[in-house]
C-alpha cells in the first residue's frame, strides 16, 4: 500500500511524547509524574521509564541512552533511518520472493498507489489490490499452500485447453474461458492507453502503473468479472 509501518509511526508519538514530558517545568504536574515514574524504574520492570529505557534498548538508539538528550532533530533522523531499512527490507523481499513474481514486474517503488483513490466500488478495488499482489485463488497461488507443495510448473489452468500455468498474465492474455470479456476490455483500454497486448511485460507495466481513473476502472471491473466467471464454473 506504500504506507509506513504503524509500528514506525508509533514509535515515534512515544519518541515525542517523552521529548514533550521533558520539556515542561519540573512543578508542571506531568512533571512530577515523570519523576515518580524514574523512581519507580529503579524497582518495577512495568512503570513508563523503564519501558521507555526498554523502547531505546530495543530500537538501538545508541546516541541517547537517556530519553533526556531526546532531541527533535534526533528522532527525525532515527525514524528516518527505521523508514529507509523498512525500505530496504520491502525492496529486497519484492526481487527476491516467488510469490510477487507478477508485483515486481510493475512495482518499484515504495509507494501509495494511485488506484486507492481512483477506484470507488470497494468490491472491485479488493479484487484489484488481491491480483495486483497475488492474494487470489488462482492456481499459481492456491497450490503454493498444497501438501505437498505443487511445483510451479505443474499448477496448470483447469479451465481451458492452453496447457499454460494458472497466473495472473493467463488470466489477462490467455485463458479462452475470459475470451469475449478480455476482448472488450481490451477495446475499451485502448481508448485511453497506447497499449500492445501483444507485448505482455510491458502492457502490464502500463496498465498497473497507470493513474487513468478510466483504465484503473475497466481493469477492476475486467478482473472482478472474471474471478466472479471462475467461481461460479467451479460451483457448477
Amino acid at each position: 500500500m506504500g504506507r509506513i509501518p504503524l509500528q514506525i509511526v508509533i514509535i515515534k508519538q512515544i519518541l515525542k511524547y517523552n521529548l514533550y514530558l521533558n520539556s515542561k517545568d519540573d512543578d508542571a504536574l506531568v512533571k512530577q509524574f515523570l519523576h515518580i515514574s524514574q523512581e519507580i524504574s529503579k524497582k518495577n520492570t512495568n512503570s513508563y521509564s523503564f519501558l521507555m529505557l526498554d523502547l531505546l534498548q530495543m530500537c538501538r538508539f545508541q546516541r541517547f541512552r537517556n530519553p533526556k538528550h531526546l532531541t527533535e532533530d534526533s528522532i527525525n533522523d532515527f525514524i528516518s533511518t527505521l523508514t529507509t531499512k523498512y525500505k530496504e527490507f520491502w525492496k529486497n523481499k519484492i526481487e527476491t520472493s516467488t510469490k510477487l513474481d507478477f508485483y515486481r514486474t510493475f512495482k518499484h517503488d515504495y509507494k501509495a498507489e494511485d488506484y486507492l483513490d481512483l477506484t470507488p466500488i470497494i468490491n472491485t478495488k479488493r479484487d484489484y489490490t488481491k491480483f495486483r499482489t497475488s492474494n487470489h485463488k488462482l492456481a499459481v497461488e492456491t497450490l503454493r499452500y498444497k501438501r505437498p507443495i505443487v511445483p510451479r510448473e505443474q499448477r496448470i489452468c483447469e479451465f481451458c485447453n492452453q496447457n499454460e500455468i494458472e497466473d495472473e498474465k493467463h488470466m489477462i492474455f490467455s485463458c479462452n474461458t475470459y475470451e469475449d470479456m478480455r476482448d472488450t476490455y481490451f477495446e475499451k483500454l485502448g481508448t485511453f492507453l497506447d497499449i500492445n497486448p501483444k507485448n505482455k511485460d510491458e502492457f502490464v507495466k502500463i496498465v498497473f502503473n497507470t493513474s487513468n481513473p478510466f483504465a484503473i476502472m475497466y481493469t477492476s471491473n475486467f478482473i472482478s468479472k472474471c474471478f466472479l466467471r471462475r467461481k461460479s464454473l467451479l460451483q457448477s
